[in-house]
């Protein structure tokens, strides 16, 4: 309750008291009492206890508001913190991510789980300060990730099987399922532009792998003619 809460609270307590005194002081005196006289006495009394309750009301109200008012404080640092901590998991899942992907990309066999790493990251990676920092890092590392992808790499992957056009198409429903989280994340507009041009020329070099083309190790949707291997 606050300063002027409390002043207008005791000056009800004290109208209603003077009141009651005033009353009683100009019956007793004066006037023979009768059914009137302790008529005006008890409607003087009840005016004062109702006084009273809406004093002890007023309190209470002022109280509960105070109250609500922490309540509130206590929420709001709730949901901070869970948004630290949402951060913070989601930090962790980006650097899990990412030592996968060293791990990977330094192994002949693993260039596709190395992709596939590194382009998941990225889910994580929206969901945390990294995303309002400078990306360009992050898109060479992932234009020379999908380089290391051609034929035998896919080819070669332990995780699929079949034809070469079958494993594409498992290869590419795993990351276009990684595609569909990052394109729903409310953060998706800072990386968009970056993000559907390189995989533009993804999908492109894939079309080239599954129609028997030599890709180019160092333009994502680039291939190699056969006199220029032949030189």
């Amino acid at each position: 309750m606050n300063t002027l809460e409390k002043i207008v609270s005791w000056l009800a307590l004290v109208v209603s008291l003077t009141t009651l005194c005033l009353h009683i002081f100009k019956v007793l005196p004066f006037s023979v009492i009768d059914s009137n006289t302790f008529i005006s006495a008890v409607v003087a009394l009840i005016g004062v206890m109702v006084a009273l309750l809406v004093g002890y009301q007023i309190y209470e109200a002022v109280e509960i508001r105070g109250k609500l008012k922490d309540l509130d404080e206590l929420q709001r640092k709730f949901e901070a913190t869970q948004r630290d901590l949402e951060k913070e998991k989601n930090k962790m899942q980006e650097q899990r991510c990412m030592l996968m992907y060293q791990v990977f990309s330094y192994q002949d066999d693993r260039h596709v789980d190395a992709f596939l790493r590194l382009h998941e990251s990225l889910i994580y990676s929206l969901s945390t300060d990294a995303i309002n920092g400078d990306m360009d890092w992050f898109f060479k590392e992932l234009y020379n990730a999908m380089c290391w992808i051609d034929d035998e790499t896919i080819g070669e992957c332990d995780g699929y099987s079949g034809t070469l056009e079958n494993k594409i198409e498992e290869f590419k429903y795993q990351y276009l399922n990684h595609a569909a989280y990052i394109k729903q994340h409310q953060n998706f507009y800072i990386i968009k532009d970056f993000y559907e041009e390189i995989m533009t020329k993804f999908k492109q070099r894939l079309e080239n792998i599954k129609a028997g083309k030599t890709v180019s190790p160092f333009e994502v949707d680039g291939v190699i003619e056969e006199f220029e291997i032949n030189i």
